[in-house]
């Protein structure tokens, strides 16, 4: 056997040995799994949490989100309504309250206004959040932003939807008006606080050229109620496309 053999042969058994002692040492060292190592190593479910662990595991949670942006809709002179629509994709929970702020920015991107509010958003639900009637001219507002904030999250069976139907809807043009009128009908074992009926105006093209709103306060059970919902005259707005929410809940 050569020298430059025998080197090559003693290089690779002293590479095997130092390989072995680093194997064994970190085998040696290596700490028994616990709920406290940062890892999802046992029976676990979640990092840390659940199954063995003391610690309950927390549910993630999708944030609401704004579908497409803030629409900033004219009504008549010097009046205009804010559209915003929202979705929740936690198809097992809901958020029965969360605050939400609108933001009204000018041509020179100051805020014009800001409106506070809350509302609710039921487990798997798109739904309109709208700010009618403000007393802004259109011409100086440049765009508007929603931001949410503080969901508080429960499961979907304890904020289930209201069985809440509409019937013998109306949707028509008279007296310079644009009229959506129809019967409420609450077919929930519960009393509803209050119900928000929303109408939604859309281009032929499918974008929301306005909306207006009403509330009926105490629907009781099996009650049927007449809502009417009128809107001052739009141009370039679909009368047959108008669609009609129901938001309500029982708390």
């Amino acid at each position: 056997m050569t020298r430059k053999i025998k080197q090559i042969v003693y290089s690779i058994i002293y590479i095997v040995v130092i390989f072995g002692i680093i194997i064994g040492l970190y085998f040696f060292i290596k700490p028994n799994p616990s709920c406290f190592d940062g890892k999802q190593n046992q029976d676990e479910e979640g990092i840390d949490c659940g199954g063995s662990c003391a610690i309950e595991c927390r549910p993630e949670f999708k944030p609401i989100e704004l579908v497409d942006h803030v629409f900033v809709l004219p009504v008549g002179a010097g009046r205009i309504t804010i559209l915003a629509q929202i979705k929740n994709e936690n198809l097992n929970y809901a958020a029965k309250n969360f605050n939400f702020t609108f933001s009204i920015y000018n041509n020179s991107d100051q805020i014009l206004k800001t409106i506070n509010n809350s509302s609710f958003i039921y487990s798997g639900e798109i739904k309109y959040l709208a700010i009618p009637n403000l007393e802004i001219n259109l011409g100086d507002v440049s765009r508007a932003e929603l931001e949410i904030d503080s969901p508080k999250w429960v499961e979907s069976d304890v904020l289930s939807r209201p069985e809440v139907k509409i019937q013998n809807k109306n949707i028509g043009e008279e007296s310079n008006n644009i009229r959506v009128e129809g019967n409420l009908v609450n077919n929930d074992p519960f009393s509803l606080p209050s119900v928000k009926v929303v109408a939604v105006f859309f281009s032929p093209l499918g974008i929301p050229k306005g909306t207006s709103q009403t509330e009926i306060s105490n629907l009781a059970p099996r009650e049927v109620r007449s809502f009417r919902i009128n809107h001052p005259p739009i141009n370039g707005v679909d009368i047959p496309a108008t669609q009609i929410f129901v938001f309500a809940s029982r708390d």
